[in-house]
């Protein structure tokens, strides 16, 4: 469970702004800045969802994300593809570690800060538990855990962790924050 832990600190160091310039991007990646983006009363499914396989977000359509019933708090995301989900929640989360109906959603994971899409926005493109698992060689299509499947160490939380790695920006990235400016590498803040 090594990817699902490293998530979670690189989670924590965004949330603490440990390295400032990260934080800023990062929240929005990890899916960590709904009080910022939407004016929520919290910061992240993490805050509202409770450890159940009760749904706790109800997808409307392939962008639409409302509050379902285990949700502590009432919400409702219009444009949910910013982003790329957190450890506990991809990007098609219904419940923690769970998606039930594997729900096809729209994210920006793979073109996260590249500004490739329409009116210089980050493209999106579909997001299900089978496709995910597919590009990585998973046999299991629940997003459930899995230790190790076809050769591909899946994780905990089956493949998301290393969507979310895979994704990231990287060495040589071309990806820019909001005011334009280049991301560095996030890879080294493992090591910091």
């Amino acid at each position: 469970c090594h990817l699902h832990s490293l998530g979670h600190l690189l989670e924590n160091y965004a949330r603490a702004n440990a390295v400032p310039a990260f934080g800023a991007v990062a929240k929005q990646f990890f899916n960590l800045d709904f009080d910022t983006r939407f004016g929520a009363p919290f910061k992240s499914f993490y805050d509202v969802c409770p450890y159940t396989d009760a749904i706790c977000i109800a997808w409307q359509s392939n962008l639409h994300a409302t509050s379902g019933p285990a949700s502590s708090q009432a919400f409702d995301f219009a444009d949910m593809s910013a982003g790329c989900g957190n450890v506990h929640f991809p990007s098609n989360a219904t419940t923690q570690y769970e998606t039930t109906g594997d729900t096809s959603v729209l994210t920006s994971c793979e073109n996260f800060g590249l500004k490739n899409g329409t009116g210089g926005a980050d493209l999106t493109t579909p997001y299900t538990n089978a496709g995910i698992a597919k590009a990585y060689g998973e046999t299991r299509t629940d997003n459930g855990f899995d230790n190790y499947a076809n050769g591909v160490a899946s994780d905990c939380g089956a493949v998301q962790p290393t969507y979310i790695f895979g994704s990231m920006p990287g060495l040589s990235n071309t990806a820019t924050d909001k005011q334009g400016a280049p991301m560095h590498n996030w890879w080294v803040y493992l090591f910091y």
